[in-house]
C-alpha cells in the first residue's frame, strides 16, 4: 500500500503499475478522476477502480487530505 498526502491544490498523476486500484481517504477531501468520471471522495470513502485507464487524484480543498492506496499484485 501506499499512503498519499496530498497538500491543497497539489495533483497528482499516478502511474497505472503504482496507484490503485483502491483508495480510501482517512483526512479531507480528493478529487479522483478515472477516465471521464470524476468523483469527490471525503473522509472515510473509498474507490475501487480499473487502474489501467487513466487516473488522477488531486486536493480541491484549502485543507491537507490524506489517503491510502492499495494496489494488487499484477498478473503480468
Amino acid at each position: 500500500f501506499l499512503r498519499l498526502r496530498r497538500t491543497p491544490g497539489s495533483q497528482l498523476f499516478p502511474y497505472p503499475r503504482l496507484f490503485g486500484p483502491f483508495i480510501y481517504v482517512m483526512t479531507g477531501t480528493i478529487e479522483a478522476v478515472v477516465g471521464k468520471e470524476t468523483y469527490t471522495l471525503k473522509h472515510g470513502d473509498s474507490l475501487y477502480f480499473d487502474s489501467s485507464i487513466p487516473h488522477r487524484f488531486k486536493n480541491t480543498t484549502k485543507t491537507e487530505a490524506k489517503a491510502i492506496c492499495v494496489r494488487s499484485p499484477s498478473s503480468e
